[in-house]
């Protein structure tokens, strides 16, 4: 355990975690916890609370765990054998040297997605407003992302590795406070609006999780119908926009025989 910014002078040496073994770096706010330069041959688990600072390389087979509100900065290059878990719901990954970062990245167990609040800075990639892109493919459960700034003398790019199938998802990015870019999942496209059928008003929201028409429609049911069960919900709407007087159909959901049909942007 090293906690209360507690540091070990690691310059050229190796701090070990055995297979089975761990090692837990924590830390009061403001005053991290640090192993300072040389090699972390990790080959158990590495539990990372609060604030904690890594200098030198990781190698090994082992994982890193950061915990709920916990902040990881990593100085060096991480080995692809080593695998980093976001486990908390707001857990930040700093990566100093992002393109030397090969681990694997993961929610709190393998497969599972990064949440909305987890974020990851990578802090040699610079933040260019309205110039950043992503890209990814996706094999055997490993997601690789490429994030992308965009220059006039050519692109820059981090690639990442993230366990879980990513291909519908989106990035977010940010200014990290220090020129670099603070990536993190972006929320599904969200709608929602109220419609009258026959003098009753009905709230409804739709939510895309994937490409195509696969949409999930939840539709609330008035005051008055609430009260009386099987009625309620609704059936078909329909998605128009008015501007300067002309009305255009968006887009269309009917729901019949248990499935939703849609048409317009709903289908794009």
């Amino acid at each position: 355990l090293i906690d209360q910014g507690s540091t070990i002078a690691n310059s050229g040496g190796t701090v070990q975690v055995d297979a089975g073994g761990t090692l837990t770096l924590n830390s009061a706010s403001l005053s991290p916890a640090i192993i300072n330069g040389g090699t972390v041959a990790d080959y158990g688990t590495i539990y990372v609370i609060n604030t904690v600072d890594i200098f030198g390389n990781i190698i090994g087979t082992g994982a890193i765990n950061i915990a709920d509100l916990a902040e990881l900065e990593i100085g060096g290059s991480v080995a692809s054998t080593n695998t980093v878990f976001l486990a908390g719901n707001q857990s930040e990954l700093i990566l100093d040297h992002s393109m030397q970062f090969s681990g694997l990245i993961t929610g709190s167990s393998l497969g599972t997605l990064l949440t909305l609040d987890d974020r990851i800075d990578l802090r040699d990639l610079s933040f260019n407003p309205n110039n950043m892109s992503t890209t990814v493919s996706y094999s055997s459960n490993v997601s690789t992302v490429t994030f992308i700034e965009h220059t006039l003398s050519g692109d820059v790019s981090v690639q990442i590795r993230l366990s879980g199938d990513y291909t519908n998802t989106g990035w977010e990015f940010s200014n990290d406070g220090f020129g670099g870019s603070l990536v993190q999942l972006d929320p599904p496209p969200v709608f929602s609006d109220i419609i009258n059928v026959n003098n009753h008003q009905y709230a409804f929201t739709g939510v895309k999780n994937s490409p195509g028409n696969q949409w999930t429609f939840q539709a609330a049911v008035t005051d008055d119908d609430a009260n009386v069960i099987g009625q309620g919900g609704i059936a078909k709407f329909e998605l128009y926009d008015t501007h300067n007087g002309a009305t255009t159909l968006l887009g269309s959901a009917t729901f019949a025989g248990g499935v939703w049909t849609v048409s317009g942007i709903f289908a794009s």
